[in-house]
């Protein structure tokens, strides 16, 4: 059970980092504000998932 969480949480911040190199090339092909904001949102979000997964980890192996 708890291998399939793991797991899933991976491919959650996989899928987050792939949308913020694609924010990041959407960026750089045309300066937005709207897409600055995207890549922050993503960014906020990938952090989020990271510690998540850290502590849920750290939880786990306890």
């Amino acid at each position: 059970m708890e291998i399939w969480v793991i797991a899933l949480i991976d491919l959650g911040v996989l899928f987050v980092f792939l949308n913020i190199l694609f924010g990041l090339s959407q960026l750089l092909k045309n300066n937005n504000i709207l897409d600055i904001g995207y890549g922050l949102a993503y960014a906020l979000i990938a952090i989020v998932t990271l510690v998540l997964k850290r502590s849920y980890t750290v939880r786990s192996m306890i």
